[in-house]
């Protein structure tokens, strides 16, 4: 007997938008059939968004997914490891070998447009990985976790747009969801070591490191170059997209929402946080960031 949509672990929103549709019983053992990914294959390389987690990720994802010639995985990798494993975000893969088994698994799945129970919100309408969806187009992967670029990097080869935010901006975000940790020294040693590594890691392939500040302040001309550098078309609503995602009053102060008025949100951190906090996180972030050079406490004053 066929088990059911939600005892494989999919939300309602899924089972609306694709199995009611196309029939669980047929779509899902159809798309995990390694044969069918092999007749049906994206087209490569494909992109990988990646960033820490509060960078602006699922916002700049969001636009970039309305080019039709992409379809978007919001955290494949990232949401099942953390289902199957109660586990964080920004865990090293390389920590074990049970570790690295599993997540390299994960991703290859990911990385074939292939669905997993684990990761039910990965996409938004299911029946957009048939084969008539397929032809001719891109995954756009967005992940949050940096630790594992070296791991995508060697084994799938994909075109990385990596995010940098200010740390103080990341610290501020993190620190309004009480995810902060001990203090925000450590907090700036993180991200800075963490940033440090990733960014060594893509360097060995092709990508493109972006600024969030840049993206907001701009988004109209940015978010443009960005699609012309990934050799992406711009939706036929370019203007009303951006104008959305980056002009909304709706998002307000919710830490969650795309929605937003993107220019108001790059320098919240200045007068959200203390003069002291910004310190601390700026003093440890110099510390380990090594050749980055994107931010410094000079530039606090500037950016």
């Amino acid at each position: 007997m066929s088990r059911t949509a939600s005892e494989h672990g999919y939300g309602d929103d899924v089972i609306r938008s694709g199995f009611k549709r196309y029939g669980y019983p047929v779509l899902i053992p159809f798309l995990l059939n390694k044969v069918f990914v092999c007749i049906y294959p994206f087209k490569q390389p494909a992109i990988l968004l990646l960033s820490y987690p509060r960078c602006g990720s699922s916002w700049i994802g969001r636009v970039l997914s309305y080019s039709p010639d992409l379809l978007y995985l919001r955290e494949p990798v990232n949401q099942a490891f953390q289902k199957k494993f109660n586990d964080w975000a920004v865990i090293d893969p390389d920590r074990d070998q049970d570790t690295r088994k599993a997540y390299l698994e994960f991703a290859k799945l990911a990385f074939s447009g292939i669905p997993t129970r684990y990761a039910p919100g990965a996409v938004s309408n299911i029946g957009e990985l048939l084969p008539g969806k397929r032809k001719g187009k891109r995954l756009l992967i967005k992940e949050v976790n940096p630790l594992a670029a070296d791991m995508y990097v060697n084994n799938f080869s994909p075109k990385i747009v990596y995010i940098l935010r200010h740390p103080a901006g990341v610290a501020n975000s993190f620190y309004r969801l009480g995810w902060i940790g001990s203090s925000f020294e450590e907090f700036g040693v993180n991200y800075g070591a963490i940033q440090s590594r990733a960014i060594a890691a893509i360097e060995k392939g092709w990508h493109k490191i972006i600024r969030y500040e840049d993206l907001a302040n701009e988004p109209g001309d940015r978010f443009s170059g960005l699609f012309d550098d990934l050799e992406i078309r711009r939706p036929t609503e370019y203007e009303a997209i951006i104008s959305k995602y980056s002009e909304s009053e709706e998002g307000g102060d919710d830490p969650y929402r795309i929605l937003r008025k993107s220019r108001t949100q790059v320098e919240k951190w200045r007068v959200e946080l203390s003069p002291s906090q910004i310190e601390q996180v700026m003093r440890g972030y110099e510390r380990t960031a090594g050749k980055i050079g994107s931010y410094s406490k000079q530039q606090v004053k500037n950016v």
